[in-house]
């Protein structure tokens, strides 16, 4: 495997004013390598970035990866902060983050609508895309250089604009930490605190759970828990495809139930639920009607 390391030197004078520091760069040709132990996982594909935003610890590795099938690279907006040159199918680009802590904005060279954020911070704060309501949310971070034994306090926003803590741990030897939330009935918004330190926000979606059943002959009813009023839709599976496709609207009342007729065309159907305001996106089981 041949590799190619550049080491960036050329920083511009916003950077330095911005206290960043020289970033070590790897780019490893396709097939190269595993990730480092450690490290945050960036796909770039041919639509853009993913995840759009990556926070991590100073120091973290960072590992990009082309997914796509065109040539892409990763370029500070900043110039001279990174830049990974070209990175054709497969291959990747691995950045050690600066020790000082701000945003990081990027872009790729061939394609301007492509564009992505390296959130560097003294606390970091990761979790799950999403939970289903009422369970709990596992989530996890580090504090580097923070003593073992630290107290972490994890806060959620209120609706009046208020940090309250709902959940605590400690800081491990390595600097890491890992904190389970209480039940989660609806989308919430958290950020850790450690020390005088705080991490960005992380906003974790709660998904409902929907369950339909047959009433009648081409009959569904819908429950919605936690009960609320939604919209849905009633959708069918295309079996050419197999894909779902919108049949009918549905909506749900405050207590969570509706009743919707199947249409004639025999199929598999499900209930999809719109996301609403603290509420994911989310789909029943499936039912079979002849």
């Amino acid at each position: 495997m041949t590799k190619r390391i550049v080491v960036l030197t050329a920083i511009s004078s916003a950077a330095l004013l911005a206290g960043a520091a020289p970033i070590l760069g790897q780019m490893t040709h396709p097939g190269g390598g595993a990730m480092a132990p450690g490290a945050t996982a960036v796909t770039i594909n041919d639509a853009g970035y993913s995840p759009g935003e990556t926070v991590v610890a100073p120091g973290q590795s960072v590992t990009w990866t082309n997914s796509g099938s065109n040539p892409h690279t990763v370029t500070s907006d900043v110039p001279g902060i990174f830049d990974s040159g070209t990175l054709g199918a497969k291959a990747k680009f691995v950045l050690t983050a600066p020790a000082a802590a701000g945003t990081y904005t990027y872009n790729c060279t061939f394609h301007a609508y492509m564009r992505g954020s390296l959130v560097v911070s003294t606390v970091t704060l990761m979790g799950p895309k999403q939970v289903r309501a009422g369970k709990t949310a596992s989530v996890h971070g580090a504090a580097p250089g923070t003593p073992p034994g630290t107290a972490v306090a994890i806060e959620a926003l209120g609706a009046g604009g208020a940090w309250t803590a709902v959940a605590s741990g400690t800081v491990a030897a390595d600097g890491s930490y890992h904190v389970v939330t209480r039940p989660l009935t609806a989308g919430a918004t958290l950020r850790a605190r450690v020390g005088e330190g705080l991490s960005p926000t992380l906003t974790i979606p709660v998904a409902p759970k929907v369950v339909i059943k047959r009433s009648g002959k081409r009959g569904i009813a819908v429950t919605v828990t936690p009960a609320k009023a939604a919209k849905g839709n009633l959708e069918r599976l295309n079996t050419d495809t197999f894909r779902w496709v919108k049949a009918k609207k549905v909506t749900i009342n405050r207590r969570g139930k509706a009743t919707v007729t199947v249409p004639k065309a025999a199929g598999r159907y499900r209930v999809t639920l719109l996301p609403a305001k603290g509420l994911a996106a989310a789909s029943s089981a499936g039912l079979s009607f002849r």
